[in-house]
């Protein structure tokens, strides 16, 4: 008879008396790793920037810097605006704190932040937006006509110190966008008449609440300090400076030879940009600008009332191949008239992939045949224009590469050129051309009211189509009307669906800005440009210094903590 082998049993453990052992086994490798986390780098304030500028500041003056990036760029870290735009084109709180908007559209109350002062030292009140406001209402007004225009009719009122309400004549979804201009002091300007404030020494000496201030200004050179007491957390980097180059190629230059540490680049060699790429000791940004490239079509022009025409010209126009190669890779494809990445763009618009096929059987159908010479004739008229452009060695290439791919579908554009501004003011705005190519660069509201509104298409309006559509009409009309951003959206998702239908003008690319920087430039984001400018709109974040720090938190105290736990079960 077998016997049956006993095993030894060994005593069974409790759940927590294995945790507490594995820790034991454990926590002379987590006190090792310990050592080495506990610690973190982060930014420490302290150093210098130094940017490079093609020209150089006239007026450091928010309400006179619209003509000039020099003064643009230095005028958006010296002043700061009631609300400022991020990259998705969204107004955020700046000077002010919050505000409200009446369920008609027409009142927006703002509450300012308490305890700013101004570089000067002087208390920051709602006495500086009203004077503000009322400078650029004078009819002496020195400054860009559009932003006066922008500003008529608007009463504002102050209700207290840190309280100021705005009244519009209609509702004006824009206007938010318009709040972001730089406010300036009463304190200094208003003892500068208006008709002379392009006068004032302010002007290169300048005061405000941004971020940095000016410790000096020359022709040469202009110098910032951070502002320690900026309201939205002082900058880390301790200055910037500002030089001056004649060029975009001296600029380049000195970007090379590492004269300077950065600067915005706009349309620049292949072979630049190859070289910025390859430097070890810079890094490379790009955005879209807010702006696009087109061919504008006039439709007052009997070729281009015909929608299949304009369709045609869209399927004939292979814009991915003159995005790359024509526009040397800068920039991208454009499908609707508002930037993708900001909160009113909207995917689901039909898009115009190259066609030819397509381009030719629309023009058969709509009763264009190729005449003798290839090229399309109907009712005794044939499908040939010019096509107008600027000097622009770019643009030229782009309008004759045009020329080649609409030839190929039966469409003749023969290309000529004019100044930019003979460009605008001989042809575009009397409307006397049939095609024209050219950049329109847009606002930080996507509001495309301007260009294609049918009100905008006699006089100085900038609808140079002519384009009148109802449905598109009412659409930007209730859109320009709203202050809900999720109403607006759902409008402008709309019109560019029935843009996109009716084919008004054809859509090009969206052209970049290039930005290069130093490596040692740490915590820089860049998203859409509105202006150059706005590669300063994180510039608080910027740093080249660092610290090292004790880590909140470490491995061994969660392991510690870990373990009190488990010996508490």
């Amino acid at each position: 008879m077998l016997k049956r082998k006993r095993t030894r049993r060994l005593p069974l453990l409790g759940w927590s008396t294995v945790v507490l052992l594995g820790v034991a086994i454990l926590l002379p490798l987590l006190l090792i790793i310990s050592v080495t986390t506990s610690t973190r780098t982060v930014a420490q304030a302290g150093g210098e920037h130094v940017e490079g500028i093609v020209g150089s500041p006239l007026y450091i003056n928010p309400l006179l810097a619209s003509f000039n990036e020099a003064d643009k760029d230095l005028a958006s870290l010296v002043f700061s605006g009631l609300t400022r735009i991020n990259g998705k084109g969204e107004a955020a709180p700046d000077l002010a704190r919050d505000w409200t908007i009446s369920p008609d559209g027409l009142d927006y109350t703002f509450w300012l932040r308490s305890g700013i002062t101004w570089h000067d030292g002087a208390r920051f009140t709602s006495e500086d937006v009203l004077f503000t406001i009322q400078t650029i209402q004078k009819s002496d007004f020195p400054g860009s006509p559009d932003l006066a225009n922008a500003w008529k009719g608007v009463k504002i009122e102050k209700l207290d110190d840190l309280t100021v309400r705005f009244t519009l004549p209609e509702p004006s979804g824009p206007f938010l966008a318009q709040t972001a201009l730089g406010i300036v002091p009463a304190s200094i300007l208003a003892k500068v008449p208006v008709s002379d404030l392009t006068k004032s020494p302010f002007n290169l000496n300048p005061v405000g609440t941004g971020p940095y201030k000016v410790q000096e200004a020359t022709a040469q050179a202009v110098v910032l300090d951070a502002n320690p007491v900026y309201h939205l957390s002082a900058p880390f980097l301790s200055r910037i400076t500002f030089l001056f180059f004649p060029t975009q190629e001296a600029l380049v230059k000195a970007l090379k030879e590492k004269k300077v540490a950065g600067a915005t680049l706009r349309s620049p060699s292949p072979a630049d940009l190859s070289a910025f790429e390859k430097d070890p000791a810079l890094k490379l940004y790009r955005a879209p600008r807010f702006s696009y490239e087109l061919v504008f079509l006039n439709l007052k022009d009997p070729l281009f009332t015909d929608r299949d025409v304009r369709q045609a010209l869209a399927y004939a126009t292979d814009r991915l191949k003159i995005t790359q190669n024509e526009a040397e890779g800068q920039g991208i494809v454009a499908d609707t008239p508002i930037l993708p990445g900001t909160w009113a763009y909207d995917n689901g618009a039909r898009k115009y992939d190259y066609s030819p096929d397509r381009a030719r059987s629309l023009l058969d159908g709509a009763g264009w045949k190729p005449g003798p010479d290839g090229v399309r004739e109907k009712g005794g008229n044939r499908l040939k224009f010019a096509l107008f452009t600027d000097t622009s060695p770019r643009r030229i290439k782009i309008a004759e590469e045009l020329s080649r791919e609409w030839e190929k579908v039966g469409i003749k554009a023969e290309v000529a050129t004019s100044g930019a501004s003979g460009l605008v003011q001989n042809f575009l705005l009397p409307r006397r051309y049939q095609a024209a190519l050219l950049g329109i660069v847009l606002g930080p509201d996507p509001d495309p009211y301007p260009l294609w509104h049918s009100s905008q298409k006699e006089g100085a309006g900038y609808n140079f189509s002519s384009f009148s559509d109802p449905k598109i009409d009412d659409l930007l009309a209730q859109a320009r009307k709203s202050h809900d951003q999720v109403e607006r959206a759902k409008l402008y998702a709309e019109f560019q669906k029935a843009f996109a239908e009716q084919e008004p003008s054809i859509l090009l690319y969206y052209p970049y800005l290039y930005y290069v920087l130093n490596k040692d430039l740490k915590g820089v984001e860049v998203g859409n440009f509105f202006e150059g400018s706005d590669r300063f709109r994180t510039i608080t974040q910027w740093y080249v210094k660092t610290k090292t720090v004790e880590a909140k938190g470490s491995l061994l105290d969660r392991v510690l903590a870990l373990a009190k736990d488990l010996a508490r079960r």
